[in-house]
């Protein structure tokens, strides 16, 4: 692309995807909140402006651009701001890319189903919960301007290892209602946005391998020779809900897609040897 392509939200997956663009020679602007967020992008050498997205005019300094992929993130916990930066600051980055390629990093927390059935890109996806509606509209508003929604499942990788950690700090319970937890390598989640980026349309990133939630944690506790966490009842997250499904990246991969950790165990046999060496 013949301008910078502008990464609005330059959080862990954004700077992931910066690099993954610049080893192709493309070069990358960052948009970030803080100066301090600036400041360490800039020392990753990634260019990078701090800026309110939500403000109307903020984003009108920024130099030429050829595509924008809109992967910023708010608490979930606070619901003003997690509204004010999907509806506001999206409709901001809207407005200033006309006509250019545009991508948003959505999650597959939109599929509320419960039954462990599986889940693709024509499953319904109605949520229930407040920040899940506004995420839901969000998406509607990319794909009737012609742009691209990535549905993510939950991000693991190099400084994303809550799994690992709970574990370990030994507050982890698992749900007695066999539960199927899916995921993906923020490495291949990074690659998706940069192979996604100019092919319109909805996709679900995820790995290969729906995995039950206690035959997930039996693997990971054999690993580290640690004996399976409790199985106890847990309340639905009050932002997300509860939810139980496979979801499906047969979809994405027709499109050329290809993972480098195809499974969780690729992903955290490497997460795991960085544990143990450390």
């Amino acid at each position: 692309m013949a301008y910078p392509v502008l990464i609005v939200g330059c959080g862990y997956i954004g700077k992931l995807v910066a690099k993954s663009l610049q080893q192709k020679n493309q070069e990358v602007i960052g948009v970030v909140k803080s100066q301090g967020s600036k400041n360490r992008l800039q020392q990753l050498g990634i260019p990078a402006f701090a800026l309110d997205i939500t403000d109307h005019n903020s984003l009108n300094s920024l130099p030429k651009f050829s595509a924008v992929i809109f992967s910023a993130s708010s608490n979930r916990e606070e619901p003003l701001a997690f509204e004010k930066i999907f509806s506001i600051g999206l409709d901001n980055a809207l407005r200033i890319a006309k006509n250019c390629p545009f991508l948003l990093v959505s999650s597959t927390s939109l599929y509320t189903h419960t039954e462990g059935q599986w889940v693709d890109e024509e499953s319904l996806a109605t949520p229930a919960t407040s920040s899940g509606k506004i995420l839901k509209k969000a998406e509607e508003k990319v794909l009737d301007r012609g742009g691209t929604v990535l549905r993510a499942s939950g991000i693991y990788g190099p400084q994303r290892v809550y799994r690992i950690t709970g574990l370990l700090q030994n507050t982890v319970r698992i749900d007695p209602r066999k539960k199927w937890i899916n995921q993906i390598h923020g490495q291949d989640l990074a690659t998706a946005i940069v192979h996604f980026l100019t092919i319109p349309g909805l996709f679900n990133i995820t790995d290969d391998l729906p995995i039950l939630e206690e035959d997930f944690y039996r693997w990971l506790c054999q690993r580290f020779n640690l004996p399976l966490p409790p199985i106890e009842p847990k309340a639905p997250h009050p932002k997300r809900g509860y939810s139980n499904k496979r979801v499906s990246n047969k979809k994405a991969k027709t499109f050329g897609f290809m993972l480098d950790f195809p499974t969780f165990k690729e992903g955290y046999s490497e997460l795991i040897k960085f544990f143990k060496t450390h």
